[in-house]
């Protein structure tokens, strides 16, 4: 029996949200005082806010009877829809820490003096001892947390199972802990099945490989993901198929993810998004690598996000271009801002990520070369021009992957950063005194 075969298309609903493309975001009302007004999302009288970006904190309210929300006057609200450059939803509160990143020269040759690293542990499964995974990455919904996975299987062979691309819920108060629930066999568990009209894999190539970014949320509980999708064998070779859009929601026991239909994009396109997507300043920002040569990025308003014709991407001459290039394109004529004219050209092999730091008050792009270094670079901008490289650690491992979550407090002056290596991820925590 093919493995594909085994692969059961979940048919699972998206969570009731009551808000969707029709009721796009504004700052319109200060929910927590703090003088900066937090992103909403209005149906008629029906609103809810984004507390805290860093932790991923919502409230729901009823404008007309709400004796805590501040309304701003709407000739002042700041609405993505009206507004191409948006106003960042990312500026921290006043109560965060600060500190100043130095330039990456600088940075290095102090060489851990105004920064410290140190290994915090492996993850683990609560409920397989043995179990191993690698391009693990974090994504939060609602104010939960989750895990994605690339390949994930037994260290001691294949009695729990394979699967090309789960999803786990994460455990607040332990980040190792990976919340498996009930399950201990893995085979039939993906975060984004193939769609019912994706043809099925063929001899020489029987089996499904599903290479999946992380999530970011667009709405309460509703996130948006990529996934690319390839045939292999069983030493993962084989041809790539193309690009696919889900629609991310918290299940009872884990996360789930719809595609919105069949491949949007055939085996020659961009992998959009399958580095790290992030939602930032209206848009969700969908980064992909050029093989330690650079990175392109491309958008789309937060509105439109599950729409692939309204993405545009960022060339190397500064302009952003409607529509998906191909890959071969892409590499020679996109890429982030400053690349195309003598800029820093970021490294990248595979996975990364990026946040908005409260700490540093800047974007931060966390990325690895191949093998060996973690590091990062720093940029006022999603897209650039980008600062670095600023090296944290020597390691044995490949994507390098932060997770805000667990950042005490949200202020970001401290993270946690994993890499993998061998099918195990460890974690490192980065103490900043800058």
């Amino acid at each position: 029996m093919r493995l594909s075969s085994l692969f059961i298309l979940l048919a699972s609903s998206v969570l009731a949200s009551p808000f969707s493309h029709k009721h796009p975001a504004h700052k319109r009302y200060d929910n927590d005082h703090n003088g900066i007004p937090d992103w909403c999302l209005t149906n008629g009288d029906i609103v809810s806010c984004l507390l805290s970006e860093s932790s991923y904190v919502w409230t729901t309210f009823t404008a007309s009877t709400s004796a805590q929300a501040i309304s701003i006057p709407a000739s002042t609200a700041v609405s993505v829809t009206t507004s191409a450059a948006a106003t960042s939803s990312s500026a921290s509160a006043s109560s965060y820490p600060t500190g100043t990143l130095p330039d990456a020269s600088t940075w290095n040759s102090e060489n851990g003096t105004k920064w410290h690293v140190s290994t915090v542990g492996s993850i683990y499964s609560s409920t397989v001892p043995s179990m191993g995974w690698d391009n693990g990455r974090t994504s939060v919904l609602g104010n939960k947390s989750f895990w994605i996975f690339g390949d994930v299987l037994s260290h001691t062979g294949l009695q729990n199972g394979l699967s090309t691309g789960p999803s786990f819920y994460g455990t607040p108060d332990d980040i190792l802990r990976v919340d498996m629930g009930n399950i201990t066999n893995v085979t039939d568990i993906l975060l984004a099945p193939p769609a019912p009209s994706d043809p099925v894999p063929e001899e020489p190539f029987p089996f499904w490989g599903l290479s999946t970014g992380n999530v970011a949320e667009v709405s309460p509980g509703i996130g948006i993901g990529f996934v690319w999708e390839i045939w292999r064998n069983t030493s993962g070779v084989g041809p790539d198929r193309g690009l696919g859009i889900y629609r991310a929601s918290l299940g009872p026991d884990r996360p789930f993810g719809n595609r919105t239909g069949g491949l949007v994009a055939g085996p020659d396109a961009l992998p959009v998004g399958i580095m790290t997507i992030m939602n930032a300043e209206g848009y969700i920002y969908a980064y992909t690598d050029k093989v330690g040569s650079g990175i392109i990025v491309g958008r789309a308003l937060v509105e439109n996000a599950f729409e692939i014709d309204a993405y545009e991407f960022l060339a190397l001459n500064g302009s952003w271009v409607q529509g998906i290039p191909s890959y071969a394109d892409a590499k020679l004529n996109y890429g982030l801002l400053g690349e195309g004219d003598g800029g820093v050209v970021t490294i990248s092999y595979g996975q990364g990520s990026i946040l908005w730091s409260n700490y540093f008050e800047q974007y931060m792009l966390f990325t690895g070369s191949w093998g060996s270094s973690m590091l990062f670079y720093a940029s006022q901008t999603p897209y650039g021009p980008f600062e670095g490289p600023y090296y944290i650690e020597t390691v044995l491992g490949y994507g390098v992957n932060v997770h805000p979550f667990w950042s005490p407090d949200g202020s970001h002056k401290t993270l946690y950063v994993s890499s993998g290596w061998d099918n195990v991820i460890h974690m490192y925590k980065l103490d900043f005194d800058c």
